[in-house]
């Protein structure tokens, strides 16, 4: 059985739409289950779809350069969006004009810089623990779910860290 049709079997058993289960069922290429995972992250992370044991079992060979990591420590620089699952221990520094979004879950560890122009957004959950700084006037935004730890870093040059509390596990 192919990929997609492990992850919309999966899906369909979570409540998907038929129009997202049709969509994942036409979609073979791991670069565009990777799309719809990003795009419907509020249903995978809410639903756990795919589970942690299968991205565990997929490795990093496949999963890393999809912007996904299981376990493992990951040094992310000026990527647009990365997930982060289990117990990574990560660093993500920003520069210049960069855009990007994080996905924190599990136990995962991650420290993020800012700096310039750069804006991120980064989303917290279960049990992970991030810090943020943001310098020359750069903007970092957290929301913040139960259970997730936040910690800010200001020095010279601060730039505009915003933390959102979510008062909810997931979305």
């Amino acid at each position: 059985m192919g990929l997609n049709k492990e992850f919309a079997q999966a899906a369909k058993a979570a409540g998907v739409c038929r129009e997202w289960y049709d969509r994942l069922l036409q979609t073979e290429d791991p670069r565009g289950l990777a799309e719809l995972f990003f795009n419907g992250i509020d249903f995978c992370l809410s639903k756990g779809v795919p589970s942690l044991q299968r991205l565990r079992e997929l490795g990093p060979e496949f999963l890393n350069p999809l912007g996904l990591y299981v376990d493992q420590e990951a040094r992310l620089g000026n990527t647009p969006r990365a997930a982060l699952f289990g117990a990574c221990d990560a660093s993500a520094a920003f520069n210049g004009m960069t855009v990007a979004q994080l996905y924190a879950t599990g136990d995962t560890r991650l420290h993020v810089i800012a700096t310039g122009k750069a804006v991120v957004t980064l989303d917290a959950f279960d049990n992970s623990r991030v810090t943020v700084e943001a310098r020359e006037g750069a903007r970092i935004t957290v929301f913040q779910y139960e259970g997730a730890q936040v910690q800010t870093i200001t020095g010279d040059n601060p730039g505009t860290v915003k933390i959102v509390v979510k008062h909810k596990k997931t979305y």
